[in-house]
C-alpha cells in the first residue's frame, strides 16, 4: 500500500480601495506523488477584480434604487492529479498465467510480466478558466440578479491510450486531449418580509457547451468508451460533446 501524497506552496495577494476597486491574485505551486520526477510539480496561478460601481460619485443620483452593481473579472489555472498511483511507470505482475513448467519431472518456475508501458512524460493535467460576471441589487437589495459568462479549457486531458492488449495488462495514460466548456449562467432573487418573519426565493438558469477539441490520435474519435467516465456504448470524437452515446 502506498499513500497518495500532495505538497503545496501558496502565495496570496488582495487589495481594496474604497470599497471600489478589488484586486486578489494567488500562485499555487503543486507536487503529486502520482507523477515521475520530471513532471511532479506544477504552477497555478490565478487573479480576480472587481469595479464596483455603486459607489463611484457618478451614481449617487441612482442610489434611491440601485443598491448593488459590481463587475467582475477573473481567470485561474487548476491542475488534476485524479489518476492511480504509479501511473507513469511500468509496474510487474505476478500470477498463475506468467508461472511455467520446465523440465522432467516437471518443476514450476515462477514469472512476471509488465503490466503497462511507462510514460514519463505523463504530467497535471491542467484547466484555465475565464469568467466574466455582473451583480445588480435594487431597493436595499431586496430584487437581486447575477449573470455569468464562463468559458474553461482542458489542456493534456489524461486519457487511456488506445493500443493492443498484448502489450500490457493495462493501457498506457497520456496527456493527449484538449476540452472546452463554456456558457452562462444566471441567478434572479428576491427577499422580503411579513413583521418578523423573513422570506425569500431564488431561481437560476445555466447554459454549457461543451466540445472535444483535440483527442490526440491519428483518427480523431475513440470508440467502445473511455473507463474513466463510462463503461462503454460511447464514443469520443473531435468536434463533439465529450463523451456521447453511440450507437450503430
Amino acid at each position: 500500500y502506498v499513500e497518495h501524497r500532495v505538497s503545496s506552496l501558496c502565495a496570496r495577494l488582495s487589495y481594496n480601495y474604497d470599497e471600489r476597486y478589488m484586486l486578489q491574485a494567488t500562485v499555487r505551486r503543486d507536487g503529486s506523488s502520482r507523477f515521475g520526477s520530471k513532471n511532479k510539480y506544477g504552477t497555478f496561478p490565478s487573479f480576480s477584480i472587481g469595479w464596483n460601481l455603486h459607489n463611484e460619485s457618478f451614481m449617487e443620483s441612482t442610489r434611491d434604487w440601485l443598491s448593488n452593481f459590481k463587475l467582475r473579472f477573473s481567470w485561474g489555472k487548476n491542475g488534476n492529479d485524479n489518476i492511480g498511483d504509479f501511473a507513469y511507470t511500468t509496474e510487474t505482475y505476478n500470477g498463475g498465467d506468467t508461472n511455467y513448467y520446465f523440465g522432467y519431472p516437471a518443476s514450476m518456475t515462477y514469472g512476471s510480466k509488465a503490466n503497462r508501458l511507462a510514460n514519463e512524460d505523463l504530467k497535471w493535467e491542467e484547466s484555465e478558466q475565464t469568467d466574466f460576471g455582473v451583480d445588480f441589487g435594487f431597493f436595499n437589495n431586496a430584487l437581486t440578479f447575477t449573470v455569468d459568462y464562463f468559458k474553461k479549457k482542458t489542456n493534456g486531458m489524461i486519457i487511456e491510450m488506445p493500443i493492443p492488449s498484448y502489450v500490457g495488462e493495462a493501457k498506457p495514460l497520456a496527456n493527449v486531449g484538449d476540452m472546452v466548456n463554456s456558457g452562462w449562467e444566471f441567478e434572479l432573487g428576491y427577499k422580503w418580509h411579513i413583521a418578523d418573519a423573513n422570506f425569500s426565493v431564488k431561481g437560476n438558469a445555466s447554459y454549457l457547451h461543451n466540445e472535444l477539441k483535440n483527442l490526440g490520435n491519428d483518427t480523431g474519435f475513440l470508440n467502445w468508451g473511455i473507463s474513466q467516465f463510462s463503461d462503454g456504448g460511447t464514443r469520443a470524437e473531435n468536434g463533439q460533446p465529450f463523451p456521447f452515446f453511440y450507437g450503430y
